[in-house]
């Protein structure tokens, strides 16, 4: 499915510092963790939810000042509860990672994630992406990215000096946030590193960290094994050389000189 464009309108706080201020919420106002909704209509769409925020967490694992999730309630109106959207996933810089109930914007220094995606549903309407286009835009994200996962397209907006640009096909950009590459692979998408490489999803994230675990203790038991077989070796070595010695020293007792 695609829309044209007339269609759219301190950093190394600890868990319990975030979890303490990111759920600061005034009480005299609720503002809900949860809105109801599913998350997802079906594995695809959800496969492809769950890689982005995943392979973003993992790509900046060593960053205190990123912030990333997925299908999070995005409160931005202090005191409106209705205020809100849920992107399927948002990357906030100049935020540190770790537990949130929603993101609020006004607790979160006022930032306004810089990044967000959706994943296009077959329940999704063009009016309800019109609307999400138009949120976005309005709110001050810098990238915005719609990926249709069925017919393998991405689009969607990025905002420069001289306004909100459209981008009809994402497919082979390069975030400019993000540094990485959108693409599709295999029929999946995917985020690509500066090198061309793909990030890896967590199965396969998993399974390369079975193997090198399993290389680590193969080269491990090898240098075990050899050094058991050098140290057996030296004793040999030294049982050899003693035993000579001792011969030496009855030879020379009987008055006969071995060399």
């Amino acid at each position: 499915m695609s829309y044209p464009v007339a269609t759219f309108g301190s950093m190394a706080a600890d868990t319990d510092t975030i979890r303490s201020v990111a759920n600061a919420k005034p009480s005299h106002v609720e503002y809900p963790d949860s809105d109801g909704k599913p998350m997802s209509d079906n594995t695809l769409q959800w496969d492809t939810i769950a890689y982005v925020v995943q392979a973003l967490r993992a790509w900046f694992i060593y960053r205190l000042d990123v912030f990333v999730a997925g299908d999070l309630l995005w409160y931005y109106e202090e005191g409106n509860p209705k205020a809100r959207v849920a992107p399927d996933g948002l990357i906030a810089f100049g935020r540190p990672p770790g537990y949130r109930g929603s993101y609020l914007q006004w607790v979160e220094d006022g930032i306004c994630p810089q990044v967000v995606f959706e994943v296009l549903s077959p329940k999704n309407t063009p009016i309800e992406m019109q609307r999400k286009y138009a949120s976005y835009a309005r709110l001050g994200c810098m990238e915005y990215y719609l990926i249709d996962p069925y017919l393998k397209r991405i689009e969607g907006f990025e905002r420069t000096d001289a306004g909100i640009t459209f981008i009809a096909d994402a497919i082979g950009r390069r975030s400019p946030q993000l540094g990485l590459e959108l693409r599709f692979d295999d029929e999946i998408f995917r985020f690509a590193d500066e090198h061309g490489a793909d990030l890896p999803n967590m199965v396969e994230a998993v399974g390369a960290a079975s193997r090198a675990t399993a290389v680590i203790e193969e080269v491990s038991n090898r240098l075990i094994q050899s050094e058991a077989a050098r140290a057996a070796a030296q004793e040999h070595a030294e049982r050899a050389t003693a035993r000579a010695d001792a011969l030496a020293a009855k030879l020379h007792a009987i008055g006969i000189d071995p060399d």
